[in-house]
Order: structure tokens, then sequence, then C-alpha cells
């Protein structure tokens, strides 16, 4: 579809701007992946793109049953400065060169609404290395639309390693990566679900220089078996009388009724009480009334958080057993997660 638009950031107006629909660009980019290599992709990937005041522009329309059209503006300038939340500019895969510190850095926009940017991705101009610097919902595109372009542009592109940090975190502040793959049958952090894996490293800076990451992706993978696995039974056991009473009665919330699933029974651990607290909390939070329902149910996630996600330093303030503590702190302090083609 051929329309005019408003170019983002000033008044130009921009004509013959081609509309792609999400599958039709789909198609283009796995042409482009054919390409050997990525320079080369790269010059395929940008003639989609409009040229307009030295920055290429990308219009693309997503389509969906349940949620009908949103349109997506993905806007890409080549330039020396650096942007990160992650790494530092100096910073390469072992065994790979260093690098060109000249970068692509695509944003994305809802069409609605063109000064807020929702997305940022940083490459270098050799394709080594990719980080998805920002991402934020929008009042129309969800995260899980933003993950969708960035899936697109790398199905074209092939960056050969692309990081990101992942430190979201709810209203409430709960750590999201912390609290969803103990909180889901998957297991995962959101970002694994689109591909990321935790980055496995030691001592690597991050990019501000007087912090390191130092983080395994099988000790991760471990970490969250330990806490789904742990039992309630255990954990009732140590704790005071007081936190016991609370626990007992948050877990006889989740336990439905025997007229709608009979064999249901209380959750046995750590993992299943949580799964069923986030799943009730999850589909509330879609409606758009606040029952009393839902107040609970986010009183009762943020009670849980506290009591068994938490980070725990002290040995005096471990409550559980050690390598509980371990397995939760393990999920604090991975953070980076890293896509590889």
């Amino acid at each position: 579809m051929i329309s005019s638009v408003m170019s983002p950031q000033n008044d130009t107006v921009v004509d013959d701007i081609v509309w792609y629909e999400q599958a039709e660009l789909h198609q283009n980019f796995l042409e482009i992946a054919k390409k050997q290599s990525f320079s080369e992709r790269m010059k395929d990937f940008k003639k989609l793109f409009t040229e307009v005041d030295a920055c290429y522009k990308l219009w693309v329309t997503l389509k969906s049953k349940t949620r009908g059209e949103r349109e997506l503006l993905l806007a890409m300038v080549d330039t020396d400065e650096y942007f990160s939340n992650a790494l530092p500019e100096d910073f390469a895969l072992p065994g790979t060169a260093q690098p060109i510190k000249k970068y692509h850095v695509i944003c994305g926009y809802e069409t609605e609404d063109m000064d807020k940017k929702l997305f940022q991705l940083r490459i270098s101009q050799d394709g080594l290395i990719g980080e998805i610097v920002w991402i934020e919902k929008g009042s129309l595109l969800t995260g899980s639309d933003l993950m969708c372009g960035f899936s697109l542009m790398n199905d074209a592109l092939k960056i050969n390693a692309t990081f990101l940090k992942d430190d979201a975190k709810d209203n409430e502040g709960i750590s999201l990566r912390v609290m969803r793959p103990i909180a889901r049958d998957d297991a995962q952090t959101w970002y694994q679900l689109y591909g990321f894996e935790a980055h496995t490293c030691r001592n690597q800076p991050q990019e501000e220089p007087e912090f390191v990451y130092n983080q395994s992706r099988s000790k991760f993978k471990t970490a969250v078996q330990v806490i789904k696995k742990y039992t309630l039974e255990n954990a009732l056991n140590k704790f005071p009388a007081n936190t016991k009473n609370m626990l007992l009665e948050l877990m006889q919330r989740y336990i439905p009724s025997k007229k709608k699933k009979p064999a249901c029974t209380a959750p046995k651990t750590v993992g299943g009480l949580c799964e069923r607290v986030f799943d009730v909390q999850t589909k509330i939070a879609k409606t758009e009334k606040q029952s009393n329902k839902q107040v609970q149910a986010k009183k009762d996630c943020a009670f849980l958080y506290k009591l068994f996600l938490k980070r725990s330093d002290k040995p005096s303030k471990q409550v559980l057993d050690a390598s509980y503590h371990r397995s939760v702190n393990t999920l604090h302090d991975t953070s980076l997660f890293v896509m590889k083609m």
C-alpha cells in the first residue's frame, strides 16, 4: 500500500511510502538472508526502507485475528555514537575480532505517537554484536509485537550475537526475570520465549565498568528447577508460626472449588503455588475493571516474591535451606541474555 505520512521528529511530508504487511515483509527478509555476508544483507535490507533526511524508515502493518491491525514504524540511522545498557564498547566474544565501532541503530515507534521510542536495537556495522538497548510497550503495540519486529529483522540480518540486559520490574518492584520462570510451566523468562538464553561469562565488565557479570546458563537453569521443586511442606516446617499461618491462608485461596475441578488439590511446591497465583493475577490483569480479587492477587504475588524469591546474602536472614537461597541469588545475579545465530 502506498501513502503519504509525516516523518517522525520533524514536519517533513514523506510521499510514496510503502506499507509492508508482516507476512510480505517476512518473505522479503528470507530472500535477504540468503546473502553470504552481513554487509550484503544490510545493503538489501536498506532497500526496503525509504530514505528521509539521512534516516531510513520502514512502515509495517502487523495483523492478528484478535487485535486487528497495528502499525509499527522502524527508523534506522548509521552512527559512530554508542548506546548500551549492558556492555562496554570494546566488548568482543571470545575468539572473535573486535567489532567495528560504527553502528546501525534501529528504533521502533507507534505511528500514533512518533515522539515516543518503544524499541532500540544497536548493531555493529560488521554484524558481530547487537544489543536490544530499549523495549517498552506502547498504547497499541505490545512487547510481543516489538519482539516480533526484532525477530523479523534478525531473520534477514543474521546478527552474530544479540545481547540484552533484563532488569524489568512490575509496578510492585517484582523482578520479572526472577518471578516468571518460577511461576510458569515453561520455566522461562519472557526473553527466553524469543530465543534468548542466559550468557555464560566470568568477570565480564558491564556498561558501568565498576560492575561485572558473573553468571552461567547452566547454573541459571538449575537454580530455576531447585526453586520450583522446593516443597511447601519443607518451607512450612521452617517458617515461624505467623508466617506459616499467612502462607496457609494464601494457599487456601488458590484451591479451586471441587465443583469446578474435583481433582484439584493444594499446590505442593513453591513453583506450583507461584504458578497458581501468577496465573490468576495475569488473567485478572487483562480485564478493565479492578476487582477485590485482583487486588488480593497482586498482594499475594508480592507476598510470595518477598517470602520465596527475594535476594538474601546474609546467612542470619536465611530461613530456608542454604542451597535454596543460593539458587535465588543466582537468578538475581543473572541479567545478561544473548541470542546467537
